[in-house]
Order: C-alpha cells, then structure tokens, then sequence
C-alpha cells in the first residue's frame, strides 16, 4: 500500500486494494476523473470522501478478510451495516441545514425505506442507478437530477404510457431528455404529462420536494391537489430516516378545481 494513498480509504475496510481499481472506474465513468493519490494536484479530499460514500452505499461488495489465529473477526455485512447507519445519522444532520441540497445519498436512503413499504411499486433506485436500471417500468417512480442542479420526479402509474412530471421549479423539458434516453433505449419520443405542483420558494429544497411528490404517490394521494407545507421538510424527512418509517409530508389540500392541472407535450429522445 503505498503511503501517498488517502488512509481515509484505507481505514474504511480492510481488503481496499480489492475492490480499488471498481472504485476508480465507477468514479471515471459516473461521476467524475478522480486520483486518489495525496500527492496529485488534482486531489481533493472533500470530493474523494463525498464520491466513497456513495460508492460504499451503492456498489460495495467486498469479501471478508481472513484473520489471523486470535484476531477477532468483523464480518463484511456489519461492516456494511455500520457505515449505512452511520450514513443515515450523517445524512441526518446534513439535512436539517437550509442550505444544503439533498444529495444521491440522501434519495437512496430515503428510498430504501420507501420500497420496503411500497414493494408493488417499481424503480424507487438510486438516481445513480438509473441507467443500470432493468426492471419493469410499469408501476414505477423515479427521482432524476438534470444537469447536476436540479431534482425531478418521474412517474409512471398509469397503463396509458404518459409519463407523469413532477417539477417544483418548472425546468424546461428538454432536461428530462437523459432520463428517458437512459430507461428507453431505441424510443424516438414519449409523451409527458407536466403536473401542476406547488413550486417551491428559494432554490435548496427542489430534492425534498421531490421525495414529498413521491411519498405522496405512493400513499395513492395526488401531488398537484395539494400545498406542502414548506419550512417542515427537513424536519420530516430526517423524522423518517431517523425512525425507520416514511410517512406522508404535512400538507393542505389546494380549494377548487383540479380539472385540466396538467401540460401534454411530446419529447423527442433522437
């Protein structure tokens, strides 16, 4: 092990050279060129720690090491177990800080509990996931990040092939065009339905807006009838991840009318 390496990475398991080399690659080729070498210019220790965590949390599959006479073994699936829920109580804590934007970490978190509750409904992957994705697309809900700087959720629910979207800040839909390249190779368009949601206030909250749009669907209740109550997301969120339960953020049904509360348009994917 050379000593320029980052003995962050190092600490984290005890068999790192095994799995290095994936690390590298999954960084190069979904995220961004990485080196983790201490002595490269390029390195930079906030951005290698924030892409190890994901690749922990989503890829990791390490094998166990073997001990030697007397030292007491640490099985590889609490290893996993630790740092997830040392994750969770991160993720926690990050959240409650107005500033900060929800991060792929933080949806797949949410979204493991989600699909434990909600097994009947398909997708529910980490957004990084999505173009690894190949199960069914009937039934399903996503949340996608276009362009790095914007949270969209996806659906799917109904059998009359209109995507359903959900956007609390109105994004062209010419940013939804990678998504739906990713889980609909060979389309040359798809048809879309723009709900009309509440837009949010300020530009932090488009991620948790994103999971209350969700949260909402799965609870069979209707994101474009109702006004979320704002200034309570991140308290919700990190009451869910904190007890283990996804439930229904706080709204108020909107008065009126919900007839023709949405937008048809056609995307071309080619």
């Amino acid at each position: 092990m050379q000593e320029d390496k980052d003995s962050f990475f190092t600490k984290q398991f005890d068999n790192w050279e095994h799995f290095e080399e994936q690390f590298i690659i999954w960084c190069n080729q979904y995220h961004q060129p990485v080196n983790i070498k201490r002595s490269s210019k390029k390195y930079n220790d906030k951005t290698m720690k924030e892409l190890f965590d994901r690749f922990c949390y989503e890829y990791v599959n390490y094998s166990p090491v073997i001990n030697p006479p007397g030292r007491p073994r640490v099985s590889s699936d609490l290893k996993i177990y630790k740092h997830k829920r040392n994750k969770k109580v991160e993720s926690v804590r990050d959240v409650y800080d107005n500033t900060i934007w929800l991060t792929d970490l933080h949806i797949s978190l949410f979204f493991e509990l989600l699909h434990k509750q909600f097994p009947n409904i398909n997708g529910l992957c980490g957004p990084v996931q999505i173009h690894l994705y190949t199960g069914s697309l009937e039934n399903s809900i996503f949340i996608f990040n276009a362009n790095n700087n914007h949270w969209f959720t996806v659906a799917n629910l109904d059998s009359d092939n209109i995507w359903k979207i959900y956007d609390s800040l109105s994004y062209p839909k010419e940013s939804l065009v990678k998504f739906f390249q990713d889980i609909l190779p060979g389309e040359e368009k798809v048809v879309l339905s723009f709900e009309n949601v509440e837009q949010q206030v300020g530009g932090n909250d488009c991620g948790l807006f994103a999971l209350a749009f969700v949260t909402s669907l799965c609870y069979k209740d209707i994101p474009s009838s109702l006004f979320y109550d704002q200034k309570s997301l991140r308290n919700h969120y990190g009451n869910c991840i904190e007890n283990n339960e996804i439930q229904c953020f706080l709204a108020r049904l909107k008065r009126g009318s919900t007839r023709n509360n949405y937008k048809l348009v056609e995307l071309h994917l080619k």
